[in-house]
């Protein structure tokens, strides 16, 4: 079970946030999610993305926000 938006950029543990995530499927993977989570949290706490984008991209469609913000996505 993964958050969707995750709890380090103000998501929460309501079931409505919460889905099954796959740690091997390939290419795109809660390994990879994780990586994106991790860049839009950091880009929040240095004002370089606003908490609303974050939480709205992740959100619509975490792949197309993985491809966006995340240099090393797989493409």
């Amino acid at each position: 079970i993964d958050h969707l938006i995750s709890l380090e950029i103000g998501g929460s543990n309501d079931p409505k946030n919460l889905w099954p995530q796959s740690y091997t499927t390939s290419p795109y993977n809660a390994h990879v999610k994780d990586t994106l989570e991790n860049k839009l949290h950091y880009m929040v706490c240095h004002h370089a993305l606003d908490l609303a984008v974050a939480q709205q991209a992740i959100r619509t469609d975490w792949i197309a926000a993985c491809k966006l913000y995340v240099p090393e996505c797989p493409k």
